[in-house]
């Protein structure tokens, strides 16, 4: 089953504006949530979002300040398609946006509770290497990673030296992947929501706003995919 990358559209005259939104009223703080696998709302500030005033509401809509490679902003009528697909265990909470001296309250922050890179990013397949965070041109020591565990505990111990763990080819094979919408991280690029076809085809079917699909090596030319 073919993916696709989910992104959010950059069309003008579909969003009105890109991004669609830039700042929070209140900040928030969901950013605790990254990393948590069961639904946990204690202590949860949510975001208040400040919309442009170009904005044309979507049913998918980007706002800066929430990171599109964890969170996703959806209505109900999106959310509602992608509860009738298998998309594993998520968690939304209701959200407003301000827009135009007006509360837009019909949008949730969704997101899933599981990234799915151990199944997906062919680790030994891909070609990783140190790299400088002040210097994108300068290629280091090669380096072995087996899994996203090996790539978190790399990549701290890089930047407490001010280095990067960067990647020249990137592998993804989806032929495991059961579920019609997931997310992958701990990669140095590609980070974000991925989306079967036939979601893909339910979402256009139904005129659904605001998102654009890309195939993966369209997305990003250092993307090898396999399906």
């Amino acid at each position: 089953m073919k993916f696709y990358k989910l992104s959010n559209s950059i069309d003008h005259t579909i969003t009105g504006n890109y991004p669609q939104g830039q700042k929070s009223i209140v900040p928030g703080n969901i950013e605790q949530l990254y990393g948590v696998t069961v639904p946990d709302n204690e202590g949860l500030i949510l975001p208040e979002l400040l919309l442009e005033n170009k904005t044309i509401i979507t049913d998918f809509i980007q706002v800066v300040t929430v990171s599109p490679a964890f969170f996703l902003i959806i209505n109900d009528k999106l959310r509602s398609i992608l509860s009738a697909f298998s998309i594993g265990r998520v968690n939304s909470f209701a959200i407003k946006m301000h827009h135009l001296k007006k509360i837009i309250d019909s949008h949730y922050i969704f997101y899933l509770l599981e990234s799915k890179e151990d199944l997906c990013v062919d680790y030994s397949k891909s070609s990783f290497f140190i790299g400088k965070l002040k210097d994108y041109k300068y290629v280091g020591e090669t380096i072995t990673i087996d899994n996203s565990i090996d790539y978190r505990i790399i990549k701290e111990k890089l930047l407490s030296k001010n280095l990067y763990l960067k990647s020249k080819e990137l592998h993804f094979n989806f032929s495991n992947i059961k579920d019609d919408l997931i997310r992958i991280m701990n990669v140095p690029f590609g980070s974000g929501y991925y989306i079967s076809e036939r979601l893909k085809e339910a979402i256009e079917s139904n005129n659904l706003t605001g998102m654009s699909f890309k195939e993966c090596n369209v997305y990003n030319s250092k993307i090898k995919a396999v399906f």
